[in-house]
């Protein structure tokens, strides 16, 4: 089968046979029917294409709702290219009528045209008379397939029974739905919503059943009982077997998968072996510096460093490379709240609600910083609404900035109730920000093996602790 030549415009390569857009050493996987809308805006440049024809292209049997449906598709891939409807630069609306490409598309080269004798040439009746050889690996890739497709009785016969032109079809179709399930396991994993993980899960397994040789859909597997692991869903006894295989499985496939070999990393410095854990992360940074796992690990060494305005520009990075990942923009949005560009932070709140519209952090972002820009009435209004224990915390804070000491004590006991050992660091803001300068600093100290994130050292809450000296032999230790 002929490779589909790819398309390149300011920058951008589109990856045709792969969905994938790249620019520079960022990598965007868009969802499959992403993919399908830009390639047929990219096949017809500067032309209209129809709403009915996108439409008739990926709903087929029809659908509800399919013009919202549309419109969510290219807000999606508008997002993903940095685009904006009201001043386009690749995406133009033509209301009521479709869209236009308008940016300048190189135009890819034909491939080549098969010689007339690989056109004419049947190899069924080579395969069948010497079934008793070594079968070539299309071959053995193929019959592997049909095993998971008609069961493991008679599928390597009936592969040997089947034209070639079918047999290459029907591995052809699974891999086009072990894609499709990977690009749906990809979209839950970066929304992560209540189940999504569980759901990534499943569609992945079902993606290497119709695939066994798609890496990413094994690398996506490893991710998703990493997370079932950290979040904790599961036991590390029960779950790091898991990622190790599937990880395993992935870099058997294709040895440069980053996120295969920054699960291997996170498997390796929990267990204790920092030296296994660097030799997989420098294969990751080697392959694909900009995936977002590696650039997670680069934000990291950047805070311990106490480079905030880097760690920035690296979540940047981040969110350009994953556009639709909520998780990285809300990383974004806690960046910004500690450097104190609430503008900024407010922004990239909106364009996650935009994504994800009931995401759990959207309110709590709203009330951080309106506590930090002293707004306290407005604040403590919209804290009602949260969960415990941010209810609780913003409270305190608010209540304290309205002098309301008292109230502002009883929330305060309330975040201790609720957040225990669970959340430290939440107690010892509290308390540093209502001016227990001595408690908060002590609890600090004791807790240097809980707070260990390099997050928290930036933490807005925390400014009357930094003149200290037992501050800067935390930070330090």
């Amino acid at each position: 089968m002929d490779t589909l030549p790819d398309f390149s415009f300011d920058g951008w390569t589109f990856q045709r046979s792969s969905g994938e857009l790249r620019r520079g050493d960022v990598r965007v996987r868009l969802p499959i029917q992403s993919a399908r809308v830009l390639d047929a805006l990219l096949v017809r440049p500067g032309e209209l294409v129809p709403r009915e024809t996108f439409i008739a292209s990926l709903w087929p049997r029809g659908v509800v709702e399919y013009d919202t449906a549309l419109n969510t598709i290219v807000h999606r891939l508008r997002v993903a290219l940095g685009d904006h409807a009201g001043q386009p630069r690749y995406i133009e609306t033509i209301p009521r009528r479709g869209y236009r490409f308008i940016g300048r598309v190189e135009t890819p080269a034909p491939p080549p045209p098969q010689r007339a004798t690989e056109t004419r040439r049947a190899p069924l009746p080579h395969a069948v008379a010497t079934r008793t050889r070594r079968v070539p690996v299309p071959h053995a890739v193929a019959a592997a397939t049909l095993v998971l497709l008609f069961g493991a009785a008679g599928s390597v016969a009936t592969f040997d029974r089947l034209p070639g032109g079918q047999v290459a079809g029907m591995v052809q179709s699974s891999a086009l739905v072990s894609r499709e399930k990977v690009a749906r396991a990809r979209m839950l994993l970066q929304r992560r919503g209540p189940g999504d993980v569980a759901s990534a899960e499943r569609l992945f397994r079902a993606a290497v059943a119709a695939d066994p040789r798609h890496a990413d859909a094994w690398a996506g597997l490893a991710s998703a009982h990493w997370l079932d692991v950290v979040e904790g869903r599961t036991t590390a006894d029960d779950g790091i077997p898991r990622v190790i295989e599937a990880a395993g499985r992935a870099l058997q496939i294709d040895d440069r998968s980053a996120e295969a070999h920054m699960r291997m990393a996170g498997v390796y410095w929990r267990r204790g072996e920092p030296m296994r854990a660097e030799d997989h992360l420098r294969l990751a940074r080697l392959h694909d510096p900009g995936h977002p796992l590696v650039l997670a690990e680069a934000i990291a060494e950047s805070l311990k460093a106490g480079r905030l305005a880097e760690a920035i520009e690296l979540q940047r990075r981040s969110v350009v490379a994953e556009p639709l990942a909520v998780t990285g923009r809300q990383n974004l949005v806690a960046l910004l709240v500690m450097a104190d560009r609430l503008d900024e932070a407010t922004v990239e709140n909106e364009r996650i609600r935009e994504l994800h519209p009931t995401a759990p952090w959207l309110q709590e972002n709203r009330v951080e910083v309106l506590v930090l820009r002293g707004r306290f009435e407005e604040a403590l209004v919209l804290a009602r609404d949260l969960p415990e224990p941010g209810r609780h915390f913003y409270a305190a804070l608010a209540l304290h900035g309205l002098g309301r000491r008292a109230e502002s004590e009883a929330s305060l006991r309330r975040l201790i109730d609720t957040a225990g050992d669970r959340e430290p660091i939440r107690i010892i803001e509290a308390m540093a920000y209502r001016g227990d300068r001595e408690e908060a600093i002590t609890r600090l100290v004791a807790s240097t093996r809980t707070c260990t994130n390099p997050w928290v050292r930036f933490s807005p809450y925390l400014h009357s602790l930094r003149s200290d000296p037992r501050w800067e032999a935390w930070v330090k230790s």
